[in-house]
């Protein structure tokens, strides 16, 4: 079910797969900042409300080139709000441009983190983990 467009994002909700997608455009190449927050506060919220246990983000277009306080940010504001909405999984989809390669084996990224992360070359195989809870 779709939650939310726009020309930067889609937000989508896979109540079957108990999981909220975040799938960027090409046109990510033109937004700010702040369209940034704005879309991961959008995905926090639709994860809290729907207590949907994983995220998916496909990043395979995405193309804003973020800040380096943004990455801080998230940490701060956003990853806390993950944790309480009780995010087990949360898996990238990742294009071959991705400055690092598809990982084996998910782990928490960063400090504070109550829930893996894992990158995937093929959306198939991020759903595949991402339902294995």
């Amino acid at each position: 079910m779709e939650l939310d467009r726009n020309d930067y994002w889609t937000i989508a909700s896979d109540s079957e797969d108990k999981m909220v997608a975040i799938v960027w455009t090409e046109q990510t190449a033109n937004m700010t900042d702040g369209d940034f927050k704005t879309a991961l506060e959008l995905l926090a919220r639709y994860a809290e409300e729907r207590s949907d246990p994983t995220i998916m983000v496909d990043v395979r277009k995405f193309r804003h080139a973020m800040s380096p306080d943004l990455g801080v940010w998230r940490e701060n504001e956003i990853v806390p709000r993950y944790n309480a909405a009780g995010i087990a999984r949360f898996a990238y989809v990742i294009g071959p441009d991705f400055p690092a390669p598809p990982n084996k084996e998910p782990s928490k990224l960063a400090e504070g983190e109550d829930f893996l992360t894992g990158f995937f070359d093929r959306e198939e195989d991020a759903r595949d983990w991402l339902s294995a809870r």
